[in-house]
């Protein structure tokens, strides 16, 4: 009787792990910034979803001060150390301007765009 039900928990725990991660792929899309020394990459989503994730990956050798814009939603401000990310959640509405500001050291704003797939600011060379 204990083997079946200790067969049966590795199981359920992944069968739970698995569907949870599906339901969150399905509710999110995700914008990466990775932001080296003298420039930054956005990787974006193909289209807008209301519920979004902001990824900062930092490349550059010192930490990192910024501020994320949209909507009428107040700025959300953040520090990332280097060689570290982190993950916003933001939830626009469709029309909003979603903007990365990098406050210091100080670099221009970068407007998150859907459906450009992969752009550099400012551009390669």
């Amino acid at each position: 009787m204990i083997n079946r039900r200790m067969r049966f928990i590795p199981l359920t725990l992944f069968s739970l792990l698995f569907s949870l991660s599906l339901r969150s792929e399905e509710l999110q899309e995700t914008f990466v910034v990775t932001i080296h020394d003298k420039f930054v990459k956005v990787v974006a989503p193909d289209k807008f979803h209301s519920r979004l994730s902001v990824i900062l990956e930092n490349k550059s050798l010192v930490k990192i001060y910024g501020k994320i814009e949209y909507g009428s939603a107040g700025p959300i401000f953040t520090a990332i150390y280097p060689q570290e990310s982190r993950s916003i959640d933001i939830k626009p509405s469709e029309g909003d301007k979603i903007i990365f500001t990098p406050i210091s050291p100080p670099f221009q704003e970068i407007e998150l765009i859907f459906g450009r797939k992969s752009y550099e600011i400012p551009p390669q060379k």
